[in-house]
């Protein structure tokens, strides 16, 4: 244990050391949500875009926003990560030879960007907060939970950056690899299209889904389309049905909340381990 210790922190120091040395790499990774969030703010036009359903529309643009907050941070986690190992396969292969840990050199990337992550994350909430309303969540407060899912969805994405750039021979496969995926978890997320059948399965493999679902349980959705009018259930019903896709997956309880959050969890750890046994079952 104290020798995985001491190449884990070795490895971390070395790690952040070249981050920080490329300040133009950490300032865009830094800013790039932010200026995406203030265009999203632009774009939809309203502060109130995470609150109500605009005047004549037929579905909470909250859970747009949501969404391409979830891609914002699936972007900032994929493209700071997937060439990060292959980029070092000679290097890594020459220390391997002197007994380097690969467990180690593994966790030593996604703590250095997990730090980071943490950054960003703080950066991203409190841009949110103070450029949109915030809606009436009732589960948690709303900068807790906008907090934690921005953070778990920027690290799962790190998690499968690093897996996919330990599963790759270069950084070009790497980079076409991150492009595949990445419109892999926009089509599977759940919000451009009603997910059914093998799709459905398909889509519990995607960090976007997860990360919406996050994101959307403390929102009352049903509730900004209902309205505070009284309606029969069988209208409700037949009200939410017409709905382009259904929110059912976003119903407003922490039981959903905890699922959503554990499973965005469970991929990070997937992804990690995998990483780590790829990277200790190849030869030295």
């Amino acid at each position: 244990m104290r020798i995985f210790w001491t190449h884990f922190t070795t490895q971390a120091e070395r790690y952040f050391r070249l981050v920080r040395a490329s300040r133009a790499s950490l300032i865009i990774s830094l800013l790039a949500g932010l200026i995406a969030i203030c265009l999203l703010r632009v774009v939809t036009g309203t502060p109130e875009a995470l609150a109500v359903v605009p005047e004549g529309a037929a579905f909470p643009s909250a859970l747009k926003v949501v969404f391409i907050l979830t891609c914002i941070n699936l972007l900032l986690g994929l493209l700071f990560s997937v060439r990060e190992i292959v980029s070092e396969t000679e290097r890594y292969e020459d220390e391997r030879l002197y007994g380097l840990i690969p467990t180690a050199y593994v966790l030593s990337k996604l703590a250095v960007r997990g730090g980071i992550a943490f950054v960003q994350s703080l950066a991203i909430v409190l841009f949110v907060l103070v450029l949109f309303q915030a809606p009436a969540a009732e589960v948690v407060p709303w900068g807790i939970g906008l907090y934690v899912t921005t953070w778990l969805t920027i690290v799962a994405a790190l998690s499968l950056g690093l897996l996919l750039s330990t599963v790759s021979n270069n950084t070009d496969q790497a980079s076409n690899l991150m492009l595949f995926v990445t419109i892999a978890q926009i089509v599977l997320s759940g919000v451009l299209f009603k997910v059914e059948g093998a799709a459905k399965l398909m889509s519990w493999l995607a960090i976007g889904r997860w990360s919406v679902g996050a994101y959307a349980t403390p929102i009352d959705l049903e509730g900004q389309i209902l309205g505070d009018s009284i309606m029969p259930g069988a209208i409700v019903e037949e009200t939410l049905s017409k709905l382009p896709i259904p929110i059912d997956p976003y119903a407003m309880t922490f039981d959903n909340l905890a699922l959503n959050w554990g499973i965005l969890l469970a991929h990070i750890l997937v992804y990690v381990g995998l990483a780590c046994f790829v990277k200790s079952s190849a030869r030295a």
